[in-house]
């Protein structure tokens, strides 16, 4: 019944308010939350401004960000603990958790921050073409290729094979004919969790009604990536946050010290 998180700032005012004894996730180090927080940031939640090639880590968000993680780390001393949050991966069509299951086991769909908001994460290769290749042609071709309904429909999955190591398409074509494929009639159409040790659920094996294909369809079609231009310098951030994790530096002694390193890689870029 909660809002929806506008933004990292909102993400850690609500953490900084809840009074209980929990972790961010389950053996999530505090460095590991405060890369949650940036990793899907174009401007790492503000405080960098790319274009202008400045840095400002002065604000009380930075502050707010570091407590929060600070407070939610897993420092591994409780076998059990209570967890926040959780991850959960959509490896093909018989591996996906709507929001019947997720409700059942009383939670909800949470999803990765970007600058718009949260949607599923995107973990897979980026195909891409050199800005000054001169085959420009035949790299369009070989994406077109990689694309297109051939080689998306053996991305195809039998109930025979390893569902693990398998892949959703993302050709809409291929998608919705498999979709037919990898109908309800798998598992009987009854669903089946796989947990841990520890209650944990780590897969699901149900099959696939129309509305999951919708709900699945809609996760996909919303999910975003991680921008690259900002993975240096969310690099230095987590290097000198250690330290104020671990103790030995203040706030504002490492703040000086990502600012200082994080706009000589800006000049440097100039």
């Amino acid at each position: 019944g909660a809002a929806p998180l506008s933004g990292a700032e909102d993400l850690a005012d609500r953490l900084l308010a809840y009074e209980g004894e929990a972790v961010f996730m389950k053996n999530y180090s505090a460095v590991n939350i405060l890369r949650y927080f940036l990793q899907n940031s174009e401007n790492l939640c503000g405080m960098v401004d790319m274009e202008n090639g400045t840095c400002d880590f002065g604000g009380e968000l930075f502050v707010k960000l570091l407590k929060a993680a600070e407070k939610y780390g897993d420092n591994q001393e409780n076998p059990t603990p209570v967890t926040v949050m959780g991850t959960f991966q959509y490896l093909n069509f018989y591996c996906f958790m709507d929001d019947r299951i997720l409700e059942d086991l009383g939670r909800v769909r949470a999803g990765y921050l970007f600058e718009d908001g949260v949607h599923a994460e995107l973990r897979s290769n980026i195909l891409a073409i050199n800005a000054q290749s001169p085959r420009k042609d035949g790299a369009w071709e070989f994406i077109r290729f990689m694309l297109g309904d051939e080689v998306q429909s053996r991305l195809s999955v039998s109930q025979e094979e390893d569902l693990s190591s398998t892949f959703l398409p993302i050709n809409r074509k291929v998608f919705n004919l498999l979709c037919e494929e990898h109908s309800e009639t798998y598992n009987n159409g009854t669903d089946s969790l796989v947990m841990d040790n520890s209650k944990n659920i780590i897969n699901v094996r149900t099959g696939l009604t129309q509305e999951r294909k919708q709900e699945l369809a809609a996760v996909l079609e919303s999910a975003g990536t991680a921008p690259l231009q900002v993975k240096p310098l969310m690099r230095v951030v987590l290097d000198e946050a250690k330290n104020y994790f671990s103790g030995d530096k203040s706030i504002e002694e490492i703040r000086i010290q990502i600012e200082n390193r994080v706009q000589l890689y800006l000049n440097e870029r100039e």
